[in-house]
């Protein structure tokens, strides 16, 4: 599996791309709140299971208070 995350330290802008890795997590540390950063569907398969699986990257921009959980 395969996580890829490109945060821009300045715009706080996330671009990330899954392939078959546990959902990274959206964490607020002011509301205790979590969520999936990418849902399931937005997930692509784990690398090498299929030939030319057009993966596709998401992007979303870090709150305030909020951090991004990789496991």
């Amino acid at each position: 599996t395969f996580a890829c995350l490109v945060i821009d330290p300045g715009t706080h802008e996330v671009t990330l791309v899954n392939a078959g890795h546990i959902n990274p997590i959206r964490a607020n540390q002011a509301t205790n709140a979590l969520a999936d950063a990418i849902t399931d569907a937005e997930s692509g398969v784990p690398l090498g299971l299929m030939s030319d699986y057009p993966y596709e990257a998401k992007t979303f921009t870090l709150e305030p208070n909020e951090v991004i959980v990789l496991m």
